[in-house]
């Protein structure tokens, strides 16, 4: 792989999405790098480099709908970021394409039904090839599993212990973009019930009874006495809860669990209870909207077009804290709170997916492959990388 001529391409790179991975990595490329951008029009492509002022980025074309465009993008590098969903109906080929060509590769999904259908069919591929994948490299969900996994690792490496209950609380400010608003949408469209189970991906992990026990997603507002916070269901759980849990799992196959009956669980949180209702609310009538193909429709007439976004002052003022409380297996607790500046879904992503792509293209010839979440490839590596550029992690206490 070292005789590619890149170490790292942007997929997707004319969207909203992929031009603010662009720029990211315009402003933050390590010395050395070499990398490229890839879509499907040249011309667009050109004009994302020159709006970075990248006008010699080389440029690769390359279409989801064209399996030989793809597989050649991806023979030219050693690993591949994608921002092109939805991912149920353009992730599949560029997957196929890297497990062929044994190309890394990440990406910012939240469609844990569709990241299923990839682990049922391509994690023996994937080891045996030693290809790493890993979806979820944006806010969906790595502050849920690398903050989990840095407290866990901090409770280990300090104390000796486990974790027996972990809870993550979420705040945050930000807007949606056309790609994100479109895959939510296919998914609300897709109705599929599999997104309910808790351990959806972990197939064949065999949870305790004290772990089930936590692992109903939360249906109301209610005050948490040991954060001493008002909580309420967060959108985002039932993506990040599913992958913390295959973290909790894959570690566990690997002789290093997070503890004996690890559970995970995770809540919008508000020290104001009106603030919680009105988040609930806003929630359960966006959710009943989402369900019927009337309210799909006057969604996407009024959100944000494929390649529109905030503007870049909303993005500046967006920010997400994440507060993480656990149980040790002694019965001490220990917490700690990540924030990370600007847009989450816009700013914090683009940092978390070009940092991944970063790592990735640094994999050793000897690195475990498999359909891999942030905490099982990165470590603690993903949070290091991103503390410079706008991220904070610090164990409280």
């Amino acid at each position: 792989m070292n005789s590619r001529p890149f170490d790292l391409v942007i997929y997707g790179a004319t969207g909203f999405a992929g031009a603010q991975a662009v720029r990211y990595l315009s402003e933050h490329c390590p010395p050395g790098l070499r990398w490229a951008i890839a879509g499907r029009s040249r011309d667009k492509l050109s004009a994302v480099a020159h709006r970075f002022g990248r006008g010699e980025l080389p440029l690769i074309l390359a279409d989801a709908s064209d399996p030989s465009s793809v597989r050649q993008l991806t023979e030219q590098t050693q690993a591949v970021v994608s921002t092109v969903g939805p991912f149920v109906r353009y992730g599949t080929p560029l997957i196929e394409a890297c497990l062929a060509s044994r190309t890394h590769y990440a990406d910012i999904t939240g469609e844990t039904a569709w990241v299923r259908t990839i682990i049922d069919r391509f994690e023996q591929t994937a080891k045996e090839h030693g290809v790493r994948l890993v979806p979820f490299s944006g806010y969906d969900s790595v502050p849920s599993d690398a903050g989990a996994h840095a407290l866990i690792s901090h409770l280990r490496t300090s104390r000796g212990v486990g974790v027996r209950r972990l809870e993550a609380f979420h705040s945050a400010r930000g807007g949606f973009n056309g790609g994100t608003l479109a895959t939510m949408l296919e998914m609300a469209k897709s109705g599929d019930a599999a997104m309910r189970e808790p351990w959806l991906l972990s197939p064949g992990f065999r949870p305790t009874d004290a772990a089930r026990v936590f692992d109903r997603d939360p249906e109301r507002v209610q005050f948490h006495e040991r954060a001493g916070l008002w909580t309420a269901p967060f959108v985002m759980s039932v993506i990040n809860t599913r992958v913390v849990r295959r973290s909790a799992a894959l570690f566990a196959a690997k002789g290093a669990p997070y503890g004996a009956d690890f559970a995970f669980q995770e809540y919008f949180a508000s020290r104001s209870r009106l603030s919680a209702w009105a988040v609930a609310a806003g929630a359960g009538a966006l959710n009943a909207a989402v369900q019927t193909g009337t309210g799909r429709a006057v969604i996407a007439a009024l959100g944000p077009k494929p390649g529109e976004g905030p503007s870049e002052r909303s993005i500046d003022e967006g920010f997400f804290r994440c507060r993480y409380v656990a149980e040790a297996e002694d019965g001490s607790v220990a917490s700690a709170v990540m924030k990370g500046q600007g847009d989450p879904g816009n700013r914090s992503t683009v940092r978390f997916l070009v940092e991944s792509g970063i790592l990735l293209s640094q994999s050793p010839a000897d690195a475990e492959g498999g359909v891999l979440t942030p905490a099982i490839a990165f470590g603690g590596q993903l949070i290091e990388r991103c503390k410079p550029h706008g991220l904070s992690f610090e164990i409280e206490g």
